[in-house]
């Protein structure tokens, strides 16, 4: 948005994430960034919210973000040399008219066998992949994975949304 001259404020929704593995992984994906997204509804009286929530899922088992180190090691221990998918949910509110469009996007993800150094080493607090570094996250994901597969292309959905959203 910043690239597209887009002003914009990132708020964060602080709701404690609830994995209801009842819901379908598209439909938790879902709901997850409709709550993060009205949790901040209330804060803006004329604003467009834009709001997500990423799962993974492999093999059945739903994985959301990983809660400490050891978790995120179990987590990438699992994936290693194994294809899952990768969801998003994703919401926009119109503060002013409360118009909500919700909806998800789903990427298959072959994750090629990590070896035990290159694992501890993601794991170090200092090579640590965070949100605020994308294009260490790209450079990394490249060296992992032998394939990827857009299922649902999301832009196309953003497209949709410019035209209704109005």
């Amino acid at each position: 948005m910043e690239k597209a001259g887009i002003k914009f404020k990132v708020v964060g929704s602080k709701i404690k994430e609830y994995l209801d593995i009842k819901l379908e992984p598209h439909k938790l994906a879902e709901k997850l960034s409709l709550e993060k997204a009205k949790a901040v509804q209330n804060k803006f009286k004329d604003a467009i919210i834009i709001s997500a929530d990423t799962l993974v899922v492999c093999e059945g088992k739903i994985f959301g973000k990983p809660t400490d180190e050891k978790d995120a090691e179990k987590m990438l221990k699992y994936l290693s040399g194994k294809t899952h998918s990768i969801i998003t949910g994703f919401t926009v509110i119109n503060a002013k008219t409360n118009k909500i469009i919700t909806g998800s996007d789903e990427t298959k993800v072959t994750m090629r066998k990590i070896s035990k150094e290159e694992m501890e080493s993601y794991l170090k607090p200092k090579n640590r992949l965070t949100r605020r570094a994308p294009m260490q996250f790209k450079d990394w994901l490249k060296n992992l994975l032998k394939k990827l597969k857009v299922i649902y292309p999301m832009l196309s959905d953003f497209r949709s949304i410019q035209y209704s959203m109005t």
